[in-house]
């Protein structure tokens, strides 16, 4: 009868495979994820030395349930992460600009209303006999406005 690996070992390769796949980038997932299956799936091997025993073979196909499960838990949990980064990203893109529109409101518009006043035309310039010189520039601003 062959010793197997007690299950503080299956359980430490499951947790580092689960960190693996959840927190790494990746290309680094996929190397950690495929080296610590493949010394998980091959950890019975190692205490039997031998793939011919129906209980070697068996382990190893649970090995490779708990393997599969483990790591589609752990990409299910980071395609939640990324859609969560995603959404408080668009949201705080959208509050932005909300604040910016809000503010543009607020300001732009009383200060576009001091610049050009409704009606004016450059009545003080031409008591000076200089009319002709701030029609550019009124016209600049009433274009910008």
């Amino acid at each position: 009868m062959a010793d197997f690996p007690g299950p503080g070992e299956i359980a430490i390769l499951l947790s580092l495979l689960f960190i693996a796949v959840w927190h790494c980038r990746p290309l680094w997932a996929v190397v950690c994820g495929t080296l610590n299956g493949v010394a998980l799936l091959f950890t019975p091997v190692r205490y039997s030395h031998s793939l011919k025993d129906g209980g070697t073979l068996g382990s190893m196909v649970g090995g490779l349930v708990f393997i599969g499960l483990v790591a589609g838990l752990a990409a299910y949990l980071c395609s939640l992460d990324y859609r969560r980064t995603a959404a408080v990203s668009e949201n705080r893109r959208e509050q932005c600009l909300a604040i910016a529109a809000d503010l543009h409101d607020f300001v732009a518009h009383p200060v576009t209303g001091i610049l050009i006043p409704p009606g004016h035309d450059g009545k003080r310039n031409r008591v000076r006999g200089r009319r002709n010189e701030a029609r550019p520039y009124h016209c600049r601003l009433v274009f910008c406005g």
